[in-house]
């Protein structure tokens, strides 16, 4: 069979050279015959759609009819070209006019870029100001971590020493009756402060009206004009006494 086969492909070289020997395009044709890719291919290729050709045209005409109206769509609800005008989106005159004025606005750009680099602060002068960090930046990231631990430590070292309520208000810093035990919202704790300041503040100014002039004192016999000129005089020697001792012990030092 092998010598048998190998006659018949003999013979249809032959065959197929004078086949084609007056007309290489019918030759060419058939190499590229040989070599075209099959069905399955051109399917997965996206070349040849599966199923009949009227089934695919309905498809496609579907298709176009349905891009169609979604551009027809987006074109009604475009932006007007005056409004791209006004938010500079779209620029007036011809292409080549914009281009001009770009070209010249960066070129603008790129000089007051250059003399802004050229009058910059110096390293040094930025380092000494404590605007710029020395070092790597890792290591500066980690100097301001530290820092940052370090005051959180000292914040917390602080609020567990600070004085409670009750300490506060011995020390008259903190009311007494204010606080959360008190029924009074914070918002409205300087608000009862005001009010019993005001109360007490009428409270006085009705007691200096309504008391007793220095006649019915007198006559009641609660006060003594003599007494009091002596505690008077006694009050003004001690004064006195004590602004000697102290232009003395001035003069000695």
């Amino acid at each position: 069979f092998g010598f048998l086969g190998f006659i018949i492909m003999s013979v249809s070289v032959v065959e197929r050279y004078n086949m084609f020997e007056h007309n290489p395009n019918k030759y060419n044709l058939y190499k590229k015959l040989q070599t075209r890719p099959d069905k399955n291919e051109l399917i997965d290729r996206n070349v040849l759609k599966k199923g009949s050709p009227r089934i695919q045209a309905a498809k496609e005409a579907l298709k176009k009819e349905k891009t169609s109206l979604a551009l027809g769509k987006k074109l009604e609800n475009r932006i007007d070209k005056e409004k791209l005008l006004n938010s500079n989106v779209l620029k007036e005159g011809s292409p080549r006019l914009q281009a001009a004025k770009e070209a010249l606005k960066k070129e603008k750009t790129s000089l007051t870029l250059g003399r802004k680099l050229e009058n910059r602060i110096d390293k040094e002068k930025l380092v000494s100001s404590n605007v710029l960090k020395e070092g790597s930046p890792r290591l500066q990231a980690v100097q301001e971590a530290l820092k940052r631990e370090k005051k959180v430590n000292d914040l917390h070292k602080k609020l567990e020493n600070r004085p409670n309520a009750s300490n506060l208000e011995q020390r008259n810093i903190l009311k007494s009756g204010i606080g959360k035990g008190s029924g009074v919202a914070p918002s409205l704790q300087a608000k009862k402060i005001e009010l019993e300041n005001g109360r007490l503040h009428k409270c006085l100014n009705l007691k200096i009206e309504n008391r007793p002039i220095v006649t019915d004192l007198l006559e009641k016999g609660l006060f003594d004009k003599n007494k009091s000129k002596d505690n008077n005089n006694d009050n003004n020697n001690n004064n006195n006494n004590n602004n000697n001792d102290k232009t003395t012990k001035r003069r000695n030092d």
